[in-house]
């Protein structure tokens, strides 16, 4: 049996979800401590969880396997690639929430391979059921009929997950042309463009405020992917998952029309779906997908084995 896995999860705002996630695969993991910068929060967490309280990254524990850096990355005015990058300098292995701007996590990679460690960027998004359940019936139309359009929403912090779900739901997405901008009318710029064959725009929720810069979202992700046979739209990161199939006019009021396009339903939610309040989402499904990329971070540092494939998505 695999011995547990001594971790330290750094960061205490989005942390407590990950203490969360690892405690419920506590057959795996054992949380040794919080690296945080002792604010009454990050006291507040440690002592809920019963696990000490570190400040100075030179003082936590020798011994730790895996670190879970849940700390604002430079990019948005935190510290968190610094502070990844110093821990892997000690041999502890990574995994560190996004968003992560391109130049920091070339840097990352780098220290990882340098000191022969394991670098994950954490994306939860792509655990999320309703996520999981868009990529698949994507995929499904896409074998079936053509993409011709694709209007998509999205805000700042969560750039890299909403390009990581379009990268598996649609065949072609990385290759980019043509794009054009628009700025400064209102809190979304619009960008314009194509995304292989496929024309795309994008409203990208551009705004953050530096006090709470995991505040005042307007939209996490909505996408809509227009088929030859109809719409499929991702309502929210959480869902739900709808298709509104193409409306052909011409048919109605035929006699003896057979035309099985008259017989679909002019809207259909694609699987059952619950309301749910949004701190329910955060305690249970964000955690959840939390747990999942942990199981799959244990068995990289099992097998001693990084993820090539994504990590060549990740560039």
């Amino acid at each position: 049996m695999m011995q547990r896995i001594k971790t330290i999860v750094c960061g205490s705002t989005f942390g407590q979800y990950y203490i969360d996630a690892l405690k419920k695969y506590d057959e795996f993991f054992e949380v040794i401590g919080l690296l945080a910068r002792g604010s009454r929060r990050s006291v507040t967490l440690a002592e809920k969880n019963g696990i000490p309280l570190f400040t100075d990254i030179d003082k936590i524990p020798e011994n730790i396997v895996l670190a879970c850096v849940v700390i604002r990355s430079e990019g948005v005015g935190g510290e968190g690639c610094e502070v990844a990058q110093r821990l892997m300098e000690k041999g502890i292995h990574i995994i560190q929430e996004q968003p992560i701007y391109p130049k920091n996590l070339m840097e990352c990679y780098r220290t990882a391979k340098k000191y022969g460690v394991i670098y994950n960027i954490g994306n939860l998004y792509m655990k999320l059921p309703e996520v999981q359940h868009f990529i698949k019936v994507s995929r499904k139309l896409g074998d079936l009929n053509t993409l011709r359009y694709m209007s998509l929403y999205f805000c700042t912090q969560v750039a890299y997950p909403a390009l990581s779900i379009l990268i598996e739901a649609i065949s072609g997405f990385r290759e980019w042309k043509n794009l054009s901008v628009i700025k400064g009318n209102g809190p979304f710029d619009i960008i314009t463009g194509q995304a292989g064959a496929i024309p795309i725009t994008i409203e990208f929720n551009n705004k953050i405020n530096p006090q709470v810069p995991d505040d005042f979202m307007y939209v996490l992700h909505k996408f809509l992917l227009f088929f030859e046979s109809g719409t499929l739209s991702l309502e929210d990161t959480f869902g739900p998952v709808t298709w509104r199939p193409r409306i052909y006019v011409e048919k109605y009021g035929e006699e003896g029309s057979g035309d099985d396009r008259l017989k679909e339903v002019s809207f259909a939610l694609l699987k059952k779906y619950e309301e749910k309040k949004i701190g329910k989402i955060f305690q249970d499904q964000w955690s959840d997908a939390i747990g999942l990329e942990m199981l799959e971070m244990k068995d990289q540092i099992k097998n001693k084995r990084i993820n090539s494939e994504k990590m060549q998505k990740d560039y």
